[in-house]
């Protein structure tokens, strides 16, 4: 059975591509492998002979756990980040899928559905037990319920675990209080969608947020000692009337590292659009990003030499360095993505 991105949203063709396939899996968050082990359908394995495939529709919202992982499977890879003390750390999710409906992405085609609180903490527990110190919380947008984390950062609290985290979010969904409660509870990052600089572009893609609240959540982390991380959409912007492509990359070039400089993140994810399965590239300004894909890469790599070669951010890097371990993995991928860098540079 085939499961993933392209399985999801294009059976058919995968089917037909890969002949040995017995069929795939369109939710790989539901039970659909466990019924078929069981002899019973489920609208979520779509198999190669069925003469009349159950409809399937994405989960909206309901609850959803998972067992807990195989020891020896969390002991043996021990996968590693830069950010944390001890950089190997334990994945856990809170939800599957994203509640938001940005144009761009096709998370939110999955659906969504999220982990009851008693689970997740039950899976805290475990990597506890485990010996791990750090986590990476794997969610495409947390924080995304207000009450429900609310309701686990209390809880979490009273049990007292000592984790360093990590997770990934919307600038928007952090405040204050937000901010303040995930740093008493070993929040060290998080990764959060800025996406881009232009308020009239990010509500042509049904981002949902403006530059305010967009800047305020940057701040906010900031304030309680959260490292930030901004990912951005090179290229996310309102075309200009002209259509001129250089004259448009270089204003881009212009307010983006202005911008940055007034983000002021300690991290940057500079990526361009990617057509991704399910997502329709429709609307002028998905459509542009398409076409002048190679102009946006080019772009994004010099924002992303200038943003990591800078002084101040080398000083500040520095300055958080509290291990051997730590260090010597900065450096590692230091040099993987500058050296990356420098060559695709030399082939501009």
């Amino acid at each position: 059975f085939l499961s993933g991105d392209i399985a999801r949203f294009e059976p058919e063709r995968t089917l037909a591509t890969f002949e040995e396939a017995e069929g795939v899996l369109l939710d790989f968050g539901s039970p659909g492998l466990a019924e078929h082990l069981h002899r019973r359908r489920h609208p979520a394995l779509r198999r190669r002979n069925d003469p009349d495939p159950i409809p399937y529709e994405p989960p909206k919202g309901e609850v959803y756990d998972y067992p807990l992982p195989w020891v020896g499977f969390m002991r043996k890879y021990g996968y590693q980040l830069p950010f944390f003390q001890d950089p190997v750390y334990y994945g856990i999710a809170a939800s599957f899928g994203c509640p938001y409906r940005c144009r761009y992405c096709n998370t939110h085609l999955a659906g969504f559905r999220r982990r009851s609180v008693d689970a997740f903490l039950q899976e805290l527990r475990y990597a506890k037990a485990l010996g791990f110190a750090s986590l990476y919380i794997r969610d495409a947008t947390f924080f995304s319920d207000r009450e429900w984390t609310g309701e686990l950062f209390e809880r979490w609290s009273g049990e007292g675990h000592r984790f360093e985290w990590l997770a990934l979010t919307r600038p928007d969904l952090v405040d204050e209080e937000i901010a303040a409660r995930a740093s008493q509870l070993g929040c060290r990052m998080l990764v959060m969608g800025a996406e881009s600089d232009d308020e009239e572009a990010l509500k042509a893609v049904d981002r949902g947020m403006n530059i305010a609240s967009l800047c305020g959540g940057f701040e906010a982390a900031r304030k309680h000692g959260i490292r930030t991380a901004a990912q951005f959409i090179v290229g996310l912007r309102t075309p200009n009337a002209d259509n001129d492509i250089a004259a448009r990359t270089r204003r881009a070039a212009e307010s983006m590292t202005a911008f940055l400089d007034r983000l002021d993140p300690d991290d940057v994810s500079l990526a361009v659009f990617d057509r991704r399965p399910g997502v329709k590239v429709t609307g002028e300004i998905l459509t542009s990003m398409d076409e002048q894909r190679r102009q946006w890469e080019a772009l994004a790599r010099r924002l992303q030499r200038r943003f990591y070669l800078r002084p101040r951010r080398l000083i500040r890097e520095v300055r958080r360095w509290r291990s051997w371990p730590q260090v010597r993995l900065v450096l590692k991928t230091a040099y993987h993505v500058m050296t990356h860098s420098m060559r695709s540079g030399a082939e501009e």
